[in-house]
Parts: structure tokens; sequence; C-alpha cells
């Protein structure tokens, strides 16, 4: 991996070289780049530039004493960009990397294209209650004291579970899924609906299809905003982490909104 000094701390990255645009992956809440593995080892994808960070506070990237928000994570992304000099950028999302995603995409001219999968963009706070089906492991992942047995999160997470994913929750800064819970509450609370509608490009909307934490009536709600196809699309055989459980389909997915935006 490489690394970059920005304003909050070191961060961590992997950068496979390739064309314009360039592929920037952002993974979700007390996850890590690890889980983009299976895209960036796909021959199909590397022609593109491929970038996987570790966000703060989790992979190998610093832990900050500073806090944590979608805000600041998105800030720093953004001097990442910067930094590399990228021209052209789709982003790609995942969770909480997919509003991650979204506030980079409205500062950044230099967004071109954004794909959000398992993310439930919302207009206010009281589209959460909405979004998602209740669950135990939903206040797991939003408190700091780590779960005595995974098994329940593995199961809403993955077909197959990787050994990886217990030192990775682990070894994530504790704040910062209590950071997210009160950011959920926040009178900063962002019009995700509204930044979508704003954008210069439709957005591509996944999820996989056998998501139990997500509740998909609401996505196919909310796909007559600036989705592209205006449609929600279902990543056959997966559950939360999509993108891990079924790579061949979601890669073909991302190609095809790739070279969609390149036209």
């Amino acid at each position: 991996m490489k690394s970059v000094q920005l304003t909050p701390g070191k961060m961590n990255y992997s950068l496979s070289p390739g064309n314009s645009p360039a592929l920037l992956f952002i993974h979700g809440n007390s996850s890590s780049s690890y889980f983009w593995s299976k895209q960036l080892s796909d021959p199909a994808l590397q022609p593109f530039t491929l970038i996987t960070p570790d966000l703060f506070g989790h992979g190998r990237s610093d832990h900050l004493i500073t806090g944590y928000s979608t805000g600041s994570w998105a800030d720093a992304i953004i001097q990442l960009i910067d930094s590399l000099s990228l021209k052209t950028v789709i982003l790609i999302g995942h969770s909480m990397g997919g509003h991650i995603a979204l506030r980079i995409a409205e500062k950044h001219t230099n967004v071109k294209g954004l794909v959000l999968l398992g993310t439930t963009p919302f207009s206010s706070a009281a589209d959460i209650s909405q979004a998602f089906h209740p669950s135990n492991v939903l206040a797991s992942i939003f408190t700091e004291e780590i779960p005595e047995d995974f098994s329940e999160i593995e199961e809403a997470f993955f077909n197959q579970v990787d050994p990886a994913f217990q030192q990775i929750f682990r070894s994530t800064d504790p704040k910062i899924r209590s950071s997210l819970a009160k950011e959920a509450t926040s009178v900063d609370f962002q019009n995700e609906l509204e930044i979508i509608n704003k954008l210069s490009y439709p957005v591509g909307l996944t999820v996989g299809s056998n998501d139990s934490l997500i509740n998909q009536a609401y996505l196919h709600k909310i796909t007559a905003n600036n989705f592209w196809n205006h449609q929600l699309h279902t990543i056959p055989e997966s559950k939360h982490y999509s993108h891990w459980d079924n790579p061949a389909y979601f890669n073909s997915f991302l190609l095809k909104y790739a070279e969609f935006q390149e036209v």
C-alpha cells in the first residue's frame, strides 16, 4: 500500500495505475479497503486507474483524536483526489462509503460518476426508519462495544464470511461507530436526494438481492430521482457486501456504468 500525509493524518491506499476515468472505491463502517480486493483483481477493470483508500480510523490509516464524520472523511478523500491529480473520477461507495461519496460528488467537479451499493440516500433523518428493517445488527455497528458473538453480523453481511472480517472490525477505532450514531440525529443532516438531483450525471443505485438490513421498497420508492435508468439494480445471490458475494455480477455492472459515463 501507499500512504499520503493529509491535513488530519496519514491515509493509506492502494493504487493500480491505468487509464481515465479513475475508479475510487470507498468502504463502509468498520471495514477497510481489503473488501475491494475482488474488484482490484478483476482483469475487466484493469484498464482503469483503481484506488482503494482506508478511511481514517480504519485499516492502516491513522486513528484521529479529532473525531470522525462523513463530512471530514469526504474532505480527506477530496484531498487524496487532488494529491493524485485525478482529472476524471467515478466514485463507488459501499454502505456508509456511499454517504461519503455523495458529499464528495457535491463538492468536486472532477467527479463524473457515482455508484452506490448498500447505501440508502436520505432526504431527512425521518427517512432512516423507513430505509432499514429493524435489526440487532444495526445496533451493533453503531456502538463502541465489540460484540462477543459476530455470527449475526456476519450472516447479515456475507454469503460466505471471510476470516479477515472480525480482525478488521476489531481494529477499527470504536469511536467511529458512536460518532455515526450521533451524526444520524445531527442538525447538519444532508438532504442526499437533493444532492443527487443536482448532479449532471445519473447515479448507479445497487443493492444485494438478499440484503436483510435494507428495505428495498424504500429504494424502489426513490428511483424517480436522478438514478441511472431510474432503476434499482439488484445484485443477485448477495447480501450487504454484494460486491464481495457476487463480484462477477457487480463488476460487470460497474464496467457498463463506467463505459456509459465515457460516451
